[in-house]
């Protein structure tokens, strides 16, 4: 067998399973983002037990009853591997010392929840691949203060609010894939609660990237920009370089 790089397509875990070897870098089946990632090899997960430091691959859809705590000091790397996760709560909890990154070498990969958001992020989240999204009436993902949020790749989206909400000191940059609000005047990416404008949140924009909203919301609320090179309308926003400042006065 010639083949360098390895995707398991599978509903469960079998021998060939456990025997294969699951390898490909961290924006996909193949390094196609322009970063020169190099391959690594993924540790088999089946969504039931603590995640440490390393590459771990999702083996089979999975439904959560409780929300999975991200905590200690680790950086987990988890390939969703065309699987789902859903969750009626949060799915992700990651803690103020953790650092999360999610791929997806098959491309079909989702984290869905119906609860107040989809991924808490209190420290560091990196989105390469894969769904992260809420059907409920919660965002995709809230990012807190002093915490860093990327999106490189794949679908940040909520149907019901924003994808991303952006709080008080916290840091999202978008340099790939979509982030997708929804419908009820929901932003792609808000920066609503900020208090007094004294404390930004940061956005920066830049690459092939796709910010926009279903029904009559916002792409982006509760932003300045201070770069002449966006150009936006009140229903969506394809940007190709801009850094942005989000303050509670202003909304485009």
């Amino acid at each position: 067998m010639t083949a360098v790089l390895l995707c398991l397509l599978s509903v469960g875990v079998s021998a060939e399973e456990t025997m294969a070897t699951h390898s490909h870098p961290i924006c996909g089946s193949r390094c196609g983002c322009g970063s020169s990632h190099s391959s690594n090899t993924w540790t088999a997960w089946d969504g039931t037990t603590r995640m440490y430091n390393g590459y771990y691959y999702l083996t089979k859809d999975v439904v959560l009853s409780n929300t999975m705590i991200l905590d200690y000091s680790y950086t987990s790397y988890l390939c969703l591997n065309g699987h789902t996760i859903t969750c009626d709560n949060m799915v992700f909890d990651i803690y103020s010392y953790r650092s999360l990154l999610i791929s997806d070498c098959v491309g079909t990969g989702t984290i869905t929840s119906t609860g107040s958001c989809t991924i808490s992020n209190n420290k560091y989240l990196s989105v390469w691949g894969g769904t992260i999204t809420n059907s409920g009436s919660g965002a995709a993902v809230y990012s807190y203060n002093n915490t860093t949020t990327y999106v490189c790749g794949g679908t940040v989206k909520a149907e019901n609010y924003c994808g991303i909400y952006a709080y008080p000191g916290s840091r999202i940059y978008v340099q790939g894939g979509n982030v997708q609000g929804g419908s009820n005047y929901s932003a792609a990416i808000d920066g609503h609660d900020i208090s007094g404008g004294t404390q930004h949140s940061q956005l920066t924009v830049s690459g092939d990237v796709n910010v926009t909203t279903d029904g009559y919301g916002y792409a982006l609320a509760h932003v300045i920009p201070n770069s002449t090179s966006i150009a936006a309308t009140n229903v969506a926003v394809n940007v190709t370089s801009a850094i942005l400042s989000m303050e509670q006065s202003a909304m485009m």
